[in-house]
């Protein structure tokens, strides 16, 4: 009896320390695979003592397992994708070609691609929706002070502070919060985000909680938190939120929100959430359908742009003297009104059951 007791309280013991060690240290710290590889070793060097005669060939295969490990931190294909872990992100970088541009691509989930860059030009937008944020600038011309929630692999920020947005490139004042430091490192070393530009300020943090604590005011909020519709961060998607918003914005700042969703249907129901808590707290939503204006009842990426005043929106509704590419931005707005709606709340965004209907598939 003493002994079963003492196995028990060893094994409650251990699970007590394994469930606290891999949840707060090892994930949090260590790539799964050099978990994997520290497991494997840890349980071949407990079975040494527990038969200490004739070790031999298991310090051998304990030798081949360690050069192993280390051979599989070391290896870097030439060739293909490159997997890289943080504490937030498994992120695969591969290369392509795209309408004769070669281009390099950052997904961090087997359906979408999270970030992309043209090897040739890397302060191009390359993913369409990312360009209807010059929507932001051309409400908000003489912007300087803008803020961007999450920053990805940097297409935006490398994008405004080159000046292809028409922005004075010189005196602007970026800062980018973004919640993986490990999405930094890779926007840097693969995506050459700027590390040393006095005119970036990058935060790591939760944005929500940034927000909640910021002092500054700023002319122009974008917001891309959305890497798919896998995982909606619910609490940047409140009345709340938006009232948080609000604040960091001046008189006359614009807010700009990327969202994978529909607009019509079941599957709008989470764009509807949105947007009738956005209208709480702006004077003016406006919805664009990114990927298809002629199917609003389509999965797709939607740039909600929303206006602390109304005069300010007005620049978006004259048609006239605008470039081609920005004409036919405007043009994919969506001009029906949308239902009532219930915005989402703190205390209760139901954004996993929104989110079923937006994963099925075909």
């Amino acid at each position: 009896g003493a002994t079963v007791g003492r196995l028990y309280a060893l094994s409650t013991a251990g699970s007590i320390v394994g469930t606290f060690l891999g949840g707060f240290v090892l994930i949090s710290f260590f790539a799964s695979g050099t978990i994997l590889w520290g497991v494997a070793l840890g349980l071949l060097l407990l079975s040494l003592p527990a038969q200490p005669s004739r070790p031999w060939w298991r310090l051998g295969l304990l030798l081949v397992l360690l050069l192993l490990a280390v051979w599989d931190r070391q290896f870097r294909p030439a060739d293909g994708p490159l997997m890289v872990e943080s504490p937030y992100n498994c992120m695969l970088i591969h290369e392509s070609r795209d309408r004769g541009r070669p281009v390099r691509i950052l997904s961090t989930d087997p359906d979408y691609s999270q970030s992309g860059m043209y090897l040739d030009d890397p302060d191009e937008l390359y993913f369409d929706y990312t360009r209807f944020y010059a929507l932001a600038v051309l409400a908000r011309p003489q912007a300087r002070d803008i803020l961007m929630l999450g920053g990805g692999g940097g297409s935006v920020p490398k994008w405004l502070l080159s000046g292809k947005s028409g922005l004075d490139a010189a005196g602007l004042h970026l800062t980018v919060v973004e919640l993986d430091p490990g999405m930094t490192a890779v926007a840097r070393r693969w995506f050459f985000l700027p590390g040393d530009d006095p005119r970036l300020r990058l935060i790591h943090a939760d944005a929500r909680t940034f927000l909640n604590r910021r002092q500054e005011q700023y002319d122009i909020l974008l917001v891309d938190v959305f890497n798919s519709c896998y995982s909606i961060p619910f609490h940047l998607g409140t009345q709340e939120a938006f009232a948080a918003m609000r604040r960091a914005l001046r008189p006359g700042g614009v807010l700009a929100m990327n969202v994978i969703a529909a607009v019509e249907g079941e599957d709008g129901r989470l764009l509807r959430a949105i947007h009738a808590g956005l209208q709480r707290h702006f004077a003016r939503v406006e919805v664009f359908c990114v990927t298809d204006p002629r199917h609003p009842g389509q999965l797709q990426n939607l740039m909600v742009l929303a206006f602390s005043d109304a005069a300010t929106a007005t620049v978006l509704r004259d048609g006239t003297g605008h470039s081609p590419e920005m004409a036919a931005m405007l043009a994919c707005r969506y001009r029906p009104s949308l239902p009532a709606a219930e915005p989402l709340r703190d205390d209760f965004a139901p954004v996993e059951r929104f989110a079923l209907s937006l994963l099925r598939r075909p």
